[in-house]
């Protein structure tokens, strides 16, 4: 079976990452960089899976990035869901502003979460007339209830979780023993975001990455803490945000050898706007990130034969 790759933006707002989660914060800038970035990438061969939340979708430019990119939805675009629960209605109450806890779509109440889904997929279809079949959670805020709630709205495949990290400390989920392996639940199929436990050996890496809930249970101790630091291990999200083309490929080839064959690499449209995450200061960091994204992609197609796939096409495969 060839090799896959699917490029998911989470197509959203401009909002403090540092500050707090307010319906307030919810501009969405002209988007030209993010439509001629998306042109790069479409003249190499890639597809591209459109997250967008519903700031996103309700705004004048986000719409004409929909418009823009209507006539290859199906083909080589995907619109997708990308859930952020402090700005999608109903509200629970008057107030703008969401706590940490509640800005995890999975920690709302089973009706609310399935309402608020509900709305953001209404309204994705409202204005692109295409309904969305491909979810991803805010935060990657899945939990108990959210597999019901797909199902229930029709959706096919969810690009929510995101293997060995742990959000508990924010009050949010914990998939630190999950690995990348993606697989199909009642009609629903899975494929979680492309991460890596990577190091200086190779050895220990393929341990690692295939008994995360070993590596983890451990991970407070000081031997353990000073072993990783010794032998170099990281764990990256395969991501042009902050990590070099030579470390996407090390993500790659790591779970490449636990035997996955279809990946994600993934990046926030904000970060195409100097200054509006952490990953992209200026101008040149945004040059810099669109550089990185191109060498991987041509390097993946290039030197393992791959083939581009929107991640709905999941259940077709």
């Amino acid at each position: 079976m060839a090799l896959k790759l699917a490029i998911v933006i989470h197509v959203e707002e401009e909002f403090d990452w540092h500050g707090c989660f307010s319906r307030a914060n919810n501009t969405v800038s002209p988007q030209h960089t993010l439509i001629n970035t998306i042109e790069k990438l479409l003249a190499i061969g890639a597809k591209i899976t459109l997250a967008m939340d519903y700031a996103f979708v309700t705004s004048i430019e986000g719409k004409k990035v929909i418009d823009h990119f209507l006539p290859l939805e199906g083909e080589s675009i995907e619109f997708a869901a990308h859930l952020h629960p402090w700005l999608t209605p109903p509200y629970q109450n008057n107030s703008s502003l969401s706590t940490t806890a509640a800005s995890f779509p999975c920690n709302l109440t089973k009706d609310l979460e399935f309402q608020k889904l509900k709305t953001l997929t209404d309204m994705i279809e409202r204005v692109s007339r295409v309904r969305p079949v491909t979810y991803l959670a805010g935060r990657y805020g899945v939990g108990v209830n959210t597999h019901g709630a797909l199902k229930r709205l029709g959706y096919k495949t969810d690009l929510s979780c995101s293997p060995y990290y742990d959000f508990t400390q924010l009050e949010g989920p914990n998939f630190s023993s999950l690995t990348c392996k993606d697989y199909l639940k009642d009609s629903v199929y899975y494929l979680p975001h492309t991460t890596a436990l990577t190091s200086w050996s190779s050895i220990l890496e393929n341990w690692l990455n295939a008994n995360p809930k070993t590596f983890f249970h451990h991970s407070n101790r000081l031997d353990y803490r000073l072993a990783r630091k010794l032998l170099g291990v990281r764990l990256d999200r395969l991501s042009p945000e902050e990590v070099s083309s030579a470390q996407m490929q090390r993500v790659f080839n790591a779970q490449h050898r636990q035997g996955q064959e279809k990946f994600i690499i993934s990046f926030h449209s904000t970060s195409l706007i100097p200054g509006a995450t952490p990953y992209t200061q200026t101008k040149s960091d945004v040059d810099c990130l669109v550089e990185r994204l191109i060498d991987f992609i041509t390097w993946f197609y290039c030197n393992h034969d791959g083939e581009a796939f929107l991640p709905r096409e999941c259940n077709c495969l």
